[in-house]
């Protein structure tokens, strides 16, 4: 009966020494490997080598560039022939339309008109009869501009080709670009540095310069976000005595004051508490009610509405004291007969007040019923 393969003696051997030479067939490949890992760590450490990376990357990086060029000019002239066709449009609707016509010519000449005069002023030294001409008037390349053309007329009217012999022998294009230029440097810019707009201050970062009263109300509705989030924590509320003994004089007080038209809410309650803790003013002494006049629509953003008020409430409290009404009053669309019932009723008027206010005017005394 025959035997099992490997159950002898030979069939042992035999499976021995195949399994010895796959063994060795297996160290064999592992110490390639490791010989080929090291030569080629020595061989990339090799000058030669370090000359074939630095190529390779050159190709790379030139690849790279060479598509965000090609990006770039392709984005240039889309820029370019979106702003050629609202030119020619603009052409176009001059040349077609006499009504645009008309009305573009009477701007462009207001524009000039306004401009010259007040740059006389301004060598002059007469800044407050600067007209806000340098501020309406659009910049140069703007969306405004590129789809009117108004600058080029602005400039044709203030630098005439027949009144500027040093632009005769130029072409007209030339002599466009060159107006254009001076209106900008001659005009608009000391202009716009005299009357100290906001927006200088605003590309500039600098914050803290804001002229307020000088920023339009619609211009405040659009950016009163930017600048209560770059401004806040700028202000710090302090009591000040009003000096004077007429109406005349305390106002005149007041504007003299270094005050912002805006605080910051946190800090004025605790300016409050502070003050009447110093003074151990009494619960009947305290401050009762908080008036806030807001022109440029600050109330909106005067306290955190959810979480401010009660945890001030609670400060207060615990000082033994109670927190003042806060009246947030919108005076930007308001009257002077709004103003005159409000002093007069103590702080409080309602609807019937105002109608009453109104019906007993001098305007309403003039007036008979027939029946």
């Amino acid at each position: 009966m025959a035997q099992k393969f490997g159950t002898t003696k030979l069939g042992r051997e035999r499976r021995v020494r195949r399994w010895r030479k796959q063994r060795m067939m297996v160290k064999t490949t592992k110490s390639r490997r490791k010989r080929h890992n090291v030569l080629m760590k020595k061989r990339m450490k090799s000058k030669v080598m370090q000359k074939r990376r630095r190529k390779l990357q050159k190709r790379r990086m030139e690849k790279r560039m060479s598509y965000k060029v090609m990006l770039k000019r392709k984005v240039m002239h889309l820029r370019n022939r979106k702003r050629v066709m609202m030119a020619r449009k603009a052409i176009e609707r001059y040349n077609y339309d006499s009504k645009y016509r008309f009305l573009h010519d009477q701007i462009s000449s207001l524009f000039a008109e306004l401009l010259d005069a007040d740059l006389e002023y301004l060598i002059s030294g007469q800044i407050t009869k600067i007209s806000l001409a340098s501020k309406w008037c659009p910049s140069l390349d703007s969306s405004y501009d590129r789809s009117t053309l108004i600058c080029e007329s602005v400039v044709r009217r203030l630098f005439q080709y027949d009144s500027c012999p040093e632009y005769r022998g130029d072409d007209e294009s030339h002599y466009v670009y060159e107006v254009r230029d001076r209106l900008r440097k001659e005009y608009l810019v000391p202009l716009r540095r005299a009357l100290e707009l906001p927006e200088i201050y605003v590309c500039a970062n600098k914050w803290d310069k804001l002229q307020y009263d000088r920023i339009t109300p619609t211009a405040m509705e659009t950016y009163k976000r930017l600048f209560y989030k770059h401004d806040r924590e700028s202000i710090n509320p302090e009591f000040v005595n009003i000096e004077g003994n007429d109406l005349g004089s305390k106002i005149n007080f007041l504007r003299s004051l270094p005050m912002c038209e805006r605080s910051k809410s946190v800090q004025l309650f605790d300016k409050i508490l502070k003050t009447a803790k110093g003074l151990k003013l009494s619960k009947e002494n305290m401050i009762e009610r908080v008036f806030v006049y807001d022109f440029w629509g600050f109330c909106n953003n005067y306290f955190d509405w959810e979480k401010e008020p009660e945890a001030m409430r609670e400060k207060y409290e615990r000082n033994g004291y109670a927190m003042p009404d806060i009246v947030c009053w919108d005076i930007s669309d308001e009257s002077e007969a709004s103003f005159k019932i409000f002093l007069e009723g103590d702080g409080v008027f309602g609807e019937m007040a105002v109608l009453e206010s109104k019906i007993c005017s001098e305007d309403y005394l003039k007036l008979v019923v027939y029946d």
